[in-house]
């Protein structure tokens, strides 16, 4: 299903969703020289790896936050996706406002608590102040009760013991929910459609769910719109040897290589100390306040 552009000069893709995938793709469409439209409900890229981070430290948070408009220009547009008409190929904004596509890459994630994420149609200054204010709640808290003890819950405990050592923080197990996820195909094809594709949290792909992984969901969508268009065989997406690091406060970490462990004062240079703020700024083409 979905009708295809016949050549470049027909293509209009439309990107929902700005975070690691969405940036990805743009990026990688701006360079191929493709018209496209990146859709998000924020005036700014959150890199929410550096979240928990934010919700401890004062200050920290205006570096999470990389201005949509001055990476991609004319080619954002904030707001809150209202329903996708796959039949007429448009996505319709709320306020009635409809976006025209020749593809579609859906790159929404998956929604999640704050401080976390920050899901919700708001100015990077809004979102900055509400981390500041969780700060406050944070340092006037006599003890900190963390509920859920996968990565993140492991993260934001760290953080908090880091940043005030003299403060009860207690862990807990929680659980894992149906995040309805999309299914797609081998291309990254939401099923039922040959121009929608999924990147990122939102797709149905068996693996750990990190910002790495959209970054390799991105290529592959961008590559199969091109390679539609001249007739090539489309690229298939393979899950490969899991890499993760885990920030342990600002100065410990750990984490695996394709199945090998890091040594954990590697992990604590690579991504504790800065939580890889660096390369999103360099992706966004902007200088690091």
């Amino acid at each position: 299903m979905g009708g295809q552009a016949s050549s470049v000069e027909d293509v209009h893709v439309v990107v929902v969703g700005g975070g690691f995938g969405g940036i990805a793709v743009a990026q990688q469409l701006k360079s191929g020289g493709l018209c496209f439209t990146l859709i998000d409900m924020r005036d700014a890229f959150h890199h929410n790896v550096a979240a928990l981070r934010a919700s401890v430290q004062s200050g920290f948070a205006r570096r999470t936050f990389i201005p949509y408009a001055e990476t991609f220009g004319d080619s954002f547009v904030q707001g809150r996706v209202q329903r996708v008409d796959t039949d007429r190929q448009t996505v319709v904004l709320e306020g009635g406002r409809e976006i025209q596509y020749s593809h579609l890459i859906l790159c929404t994630g998956t929604d999640g608590t704050f401080p976390g994420k920050f899901n919700t149609v708001a100015s990077y200054q809004t979102a900055v102040q509400t981390y500041e204010d969780f700060v406050k709640q944070v340092q006037a808290a006599g003890s900190v009760l963390v509920v859920g003890g996968g990565s993140t819950g492991v993260e934001m405990a760290a953080e908090i013991k880091t940043e005030y050592p003299d403060k009860k923080v207690v862990l807990t197990a929680g659980c894992l929910a149906d995040n309805g996820a999309l299914k797609v195909n081998d291309h990254l094809q939401v099923e039922g459609f040959s121009n929608v594709f999924a990147v990122g949290d939102c797709a149905n792909v068996n693996e750990p769910k990190m910002a790495y992984h959209a970054g390799l969901h991105a290529t592959v969508a961008v590559s199969n719109i091109i390679n539609s268009l001249s007739g090539k065989e489309l690229t298939s997406y393979r899950t490969g040897n899991v890499t993760m690091l885990l920030a342990m406060g600002r100065d410990d970490g750990v984490g695996q290589f394709n199945g090998l462990r890091l040594p954990r004062c590697l992990v604590a240079l690579g991504k504790s100390r800065d939580l890889l703020l660096w390369k999103s700024w360099r992706e966004m083409q902007q200088k690091q306040p």
